[in-house]
C-alpha cells in the first residue's frame, strides 16, 4: 500500500525562559546595511565588529526615531463562496519613521533614496534585530523600498519639521521565521555614523604648518560656512605628501586646529586616512578631500 510520508516541521513551543514576555520596545534607531553580514552570532554581538563595519561604510547608524507610522499590510486570505478561508500571505511590514534631524543630515539622507539597503533595527530596550538565513550568519532585513521623503513643514501646534523615511520590508518571514536579536553588553545607541570633515590650511611656513579640521554645519549669519572645529584626531591619521612635518610632534590645540612643526618643509598636500584605517577613537570622520599646502616665503 502506498502511504505518504510528510516531514515534520513543527517546533516545540514550550519555554523555559526566565522572562515570560517578549522583550521588544519602540524602535529608536535604524542601522542601514550595504550588504553587510555578520559571520557568526558572536560577531553580531561584538561592538568592535559593528564599529569596523561603520568605518568601512557597510553599516550606517541613523539614530533618533521620534514617531513611527505603521502602514503594514494585513495578512491576506482567500475566502471561498462556501466560507472556507485559505491563507495567502503574511502581509509586508511597512513603516514611516519620523526623525528630527539637522538640515545637513536631512539633505545627506536624500542620497539614500532607492538605495540597495538592508536594515537592522534597534529598540528602546537595547535589542538589535536582524535575521539569520542559515542559522549561522546574521543579516539585516531585505528592503523593497527605502525612501527618504521631503521634510515636513513645521506646524503651528509646535510639531517639528520631521524628516520622514518610508521603509518597506521585502519579506515578513525573515523576522517571523528566521529573526534573531541580541541585547549586547554595550550601548548600540552610542554607535556613531561617519561624518564628513574639511581640512583647511590656517598658515604654512618652512617650520610650522597649522591646519584646521571642521564639520560644515550649514551657513553662518554672514553667509560663510558654519565651521565646527573637530579636535582629537591622532597624528597618525594625517597623511602628508612632499612636506616633512612632525619632527617635534603634532600639537592638538583643542579647537579643531593642529600644529605641525618641522624643518625646511616644502609645498605639498595633506589629507586624512580613510575611516577604515584610522586609529582615532570616537566618532569616525572622513575627509572631503586633500588640501594643497603652499609654504609662505
Amino acid at each position: 500500500m502506498i502511504t505518504k510520508v510528510c516531514s515534520s516541521s513543527l517546533y516545540n513551543i514550550g519555554s523555559l525562559d526566565c522572562n515570560n514576555s517578549n522583550p521588544f520596545l519602540d524602535t529608536v534607531s535604524l542601522f542601514l546595511s550595504v550588504g553587510h553580514e555578520f559571520a557568526t552570532f558572536a560577531d553580531f554581538a561584538d561592538e568592535d565588529k559593528w564599529k569596523a563595519a561603520i568605518k568601512a561604510g557597510t553599516i550606517i547608524p541613523l539614530h533618533g526615531v521620534v514617531e513611527i507610522e505603521d502602514q503594514s499590510e494585513e495578512s491576506r486570505y482567500y475566502e471561498a463562496p462556501s466560507g472556507v478561508r485559505i491563507p495567502r500571505g503574511l502581509g509586508k511590514y511597512r513603516h514611516t519613521y519620523l526623525f528630527n534631524l539637522t538640515f545637513e543630515q536631512h539633505k545627506a539622507l536624500q542620497s539614500y533614496r532607492s538605495a540597495d539597503l538592508d536594515l537592522f533595527v534597534l529598540d528602546d530596550a537595547g535589542n538589535i534585530s536582524g535575521y539569520s538565513p542559515d542559522g549561522t550568519k546574521v543579516k539585516g532585513f531585505d528592503l523593497s523600498m527605502f525612501n527618504p521623503e521631503k521634510m515636513r513643514t513645521a506646524g503651528q501646534d509646535n510639531t517639528p519639521a520631521w524628516s520622514p523615511v518610508v521603509v518597506d520590508q521585502a519579506d515578513a518571514k525573515q523576522w517571523n521565521e528566521k529573526g534573531v536579536f541580541v541585547n549586547p553588553g554595550w550601548l548600540p545607541s552610542e554607535l556613531l555614523a561617519v561624518a564628513d570633515v574639511e581640512i583647511s590650511v590656517v598658515s604654512a611656513t618652512a617650520t610650522l604648518i597649522v591646519l584646521k579640521v571642521a564639520y560644515i554645519a550649514g551657513l553662518a549669519s554672514d553667509g560663510s560656512d558654519e565651521a565646527v572645529g573637530v579636535a582629537g584626531i591622532e597624528e597618525a591619521d594625517f597623511v602628508f605628501t612632499t612636506t616633512a612635518p612632525t619632527e617635534e610632534g603634532m600639537v592638538d590645540n583643542g579647537d579643531g586646529t593642529y600644529n605641525f612643526p618641522g624643518t625646511a618643509m616644502v609645498a605639498g598636500s595633506v589629507d586624512l586616512k580613510p575611516p577604515s584605517t584610522q586609529v582615532t577613537t570616537g566618532q569616525p570622520v572622513k575627509s572631503t578631500g586633500p588640501v594643497a599646502i603652499t609654504i609662505d616665503a
